[in-house]
Parts: C-alpha cells; sequence; structure tokens
C-alpha cells in the first residue's frame, strides 16, 4: 500500500498557510506523476488528487500569458499546461528502426 504523495501533503500545507507558488505547484506534479508512472497510487485516487491539480494549475495559470512575450519570443517564465501524454517510457527515446 503507498499513501498520498509527500510532495501534495506539502503543497496543500504551503496553500493553507499563504506561500503556494507555481515553482512549488510543479514540484507537486512531479511528485504525483512519479506515483502515476511507478503504479504505485490506484485509479480511483489518480481521478480525484489529478483533478485537484487540475484545478490548481487553472488558479495559478489562469492569469499568465500564453508563454510569448510581445516581440513573439517565449519568455523564461515557469508555465504548466494540463495535456494528454503516452504512457510509453521510452517513446521519446528510441524508436523501432534503432532496436537491438
Amino acid at each position: 500500500f503507498y499513501s498520498r504523495a509527500s510532495s501534495m501533503a506539502l503543497y496543500d500545507l504551503a496553500k493553507e498557510l499563504g506561500r503556494a507558488t507555481k515553482q512549488l505547484l510543479w514540484l507537486t506534479i512531479v511528485g504525483f506523476s512519479d506515483q502515476m508512472v511507478h503504479q504505485r497510487i490506484s485509479a480511483e485516487r489518480l481521478r480525484t488528487e489529478f483533478a485537484c491539480l487540475e484545478q490548481e494549475v487553472r488558479q495559478l495559470f489562469s492569469s499568465s500569458s500564453s508563454g510569448t512575450t510581445t516581440n513573439g519570443a517565449y519568455s523564461s517564465e515557469l508555465r504548466v499546461q494540463v495535456a494528454q501524454d503516452y504512457k510509453f517510457m521510452a517513446f521519446r527515446h528510441w524508436n523501432l528502426y534503432e532496436r537491438p
């Protein structure tokens, strides 16, 4: 059995204290992703925790711009967006032509 990610508990504490930041939310997402990737979380908890994190992302990043500056260059500001991704861990690192 695995419990809730410690990064999520720390983010909740920071939020209660009024100290939640975008960087801290990113670290929370990384901790949650580790549980998800290594299947250390139930499907029900995955859905509820994902919904909570998605809501937090929308709240913290709703006032942010699209990530570009007025001259069209990308800004260096942290930006997080919710997107569906493949569960193939090595998909980005190799292809069938390079297999042994």
